[in-house]
């Protein structure tokens, strides 16, 4: 939660799903498949495990519309030998009708579109409690530091928004290749502590 929190203080839109997977999650699941002597470990995660070139890939699963291979990015290719995605070969809707045949009482459950920390998805929240400094309001400069409107917490906005930012249709005001920490916005810079 404190890099999800640091991460938007920064102007960034993280995805701490993929953190959590690598350090908790998975590390955790890992862990106790090999205390318990279990020879597989299979999720729900819509993804395919083959072998490439270079050894054991992840590659989509069957479903597109509902491919989590990015999710698994950034764990360790040696720890996929014990994984099994079952749903890989599956649609969603596929998925839910197996469950629905077997009486499990999830396969009517809709679908997470929240971070588990952020149950209400106003993720604002849960910010503004780590991090306070990332609500202050600012003003909105253009790269020549001229004032084009105001802003209440970079919190509230992520990289690449267009809407909702309240200064009109203008072009692009950064130009490529600024360092993002710059760049909050690609269209904008922050000017913090508007008082």
């Amino acid at each position: 939660m404190e890099d999800f929190a640091d991460s938007y203080a920064r102007g960034e839109t993280p995805i701490p799903c993929i953190r959590c997977n690598q350090t908790v999650k998975f590390r955790d699941l890992l862990q106790t498949a090999k205390q318990l002597g279990a020879k597989a470990l299979c999720t729900g995660h819509y993804v395919q495990r083959a072998m490439g070139k270079s050894g054991l890939e992840l590659r989509k699963g069957s479903d597109q519309k509902k491919d989590q291979s990015y999710f698994l990015l950034l764990q360790r290719q040696i720890s996929w030998n014990i994984f099994g995605f079952r749903s890989a070969e599956l649609t969603k809707d596929e998925t839910r009708r197996h469950a629905n045949r077997i009486g499990l009482n999830v396969a009517d459950k809709p679908d997470s579109q929240d971070i588990c920390f952020v149950p209400n998805g106003k993720y604002a929240d849960v910010v503004s409690r780590l991090r306070p400094d990332a609500i202050e309001p600012g003003e909105i400069v253009d790269m020549d530091g001229a004032v084009i409107g105001k802003h209440d917490g970079i919190v509230n906005f992520t990289v690449g928004q267009r809407k909702g930012l309240g200064i009109g249709g203008r072009s692009s005001l950064v130009e490529p290749g600024q360092p993002i920490h710059y760049m909050l916005l690609p269209l904008i810079r922050w000017r913090e502590g508007l008082s």
